[in-house]
């Protein structure tokens, strides 16, 4: 996360530097998104936003800070980018999520049916990719083109690790709620 914040800050601090990515990638003109959100520290969900971002200008960005002399080996990184593209799927999730929880006239019964069902939705992302069907992971399913299929399979052992910790927070938070 750390190395994403440095490269979209060292981005958008200059106007010049700035410009120039905007240019480049009207440039490469793939289709790709004009430009890099400003990242705010204050809001876990603009984490979710930039990721998510980052990660489809990914080329772009490498290719920027080469011609900056920049050198971040993270952008690389094989191993590197599928976590990246694993952190922005589960940062997509938990955004859904957050807005399922927000919004006037929401009554608590729902609410608790809300976490419960993400609950269960990380059983199954789990048990997915112990399979290794990654159609809830669309990103970490892009970026898994670029892997051989053992650095894959240590790749989505760790995952369902992470998903499974996950799962564990979220029960031992909300026990109190459960029937």
């Amino acid at each position: 996360m750390k190395p994403v914040m440095e490269i979209v800050n060292y981005i958008r601090k200059h106007a010049l530097n700035h410009r120039h990515f905007k240019n480049l990638i009207a440039e490469l003109d793939q289709g790709l998104p004009g430009d890099l959100p400003l990242h705010c520290t204050v809001r876990w969900l603009s984490k979710g936003q930039v990721l998510s971002r980052f990660f489809e200008l990914l080329d772009a960005v490498k290719l920027f800070m080469e011609e900056k002399d920049k050198d971040y080996p993270e952008l690389s990184d094989l191993e590197w980018i599928m976590d990246l593209a694993f952190l922005v799927d589960m940062l997509c999730h938990l955004d859904r999520l957050n807005l399922t929880l927000q919004g006037k006239l929401k009554m608590l019964p729902d609410l608790v049916q809300s976490v419960f069902a993400f609950v269960n939705k990380l059983k199954l992302f789990k048990a997915h990719i112990q399979k290794g069907d990654l159609t809830h992971f669309p990103t970490v399913l892009k970026a898994s083109r670029q892997v051989t299929s053992a650095a894959l399979n240590k790749q989505r052992a760790r995952y369902a690790t992470l998903v499974e910790n996950l799962h564990e927070s979220f029960v031992t938070r909300f026990r109190d709620l459960q029937l």
